[in-house]
């Protein structure tokens, strides 16, 4: 073999081995995204809510957003049922 393709050879063994290795590491950032994207955007098993006083704090802590949440229509539904008569011919 001459000096020529022994390099070729080494430098091609190099670019393999390089080549393994950004394979691995794009295999990890594959998995890796997947539990972040499983986390965003599947939906997480219910907590329980075993003490009476963990119960207590989720049914007032939804009736909390059930009631700001209609506050806030209630107010929106003031606020532009002005601009909407506006556009009523009279």
């Amino acid at each position: 073999m001459t000096q020529d393709n022994a390099s070729n050879i080494d430098s091609l063994t190099a670019l393999r081995n390089h080549q393994a290795e950004l394979r691995q590491h794009l295999t990890k950032s594959e998995e890796k995204l997947g539990v972040i994207w499983d986390d965003i955007f599947h939906k997480q098993t219910p907590r329980n809510h075993n003490s009476p006083t963990q119960r207590a704090l989720t049914l007032i802590t939804s009736y909390a957003g059930v009631i700001d949440g209609a506050i806030l229509g209630w107010k929106l539904y003031r606020k532009f049922n002005g601009a909407i008569k506006g556009f009523k011919k009279k």
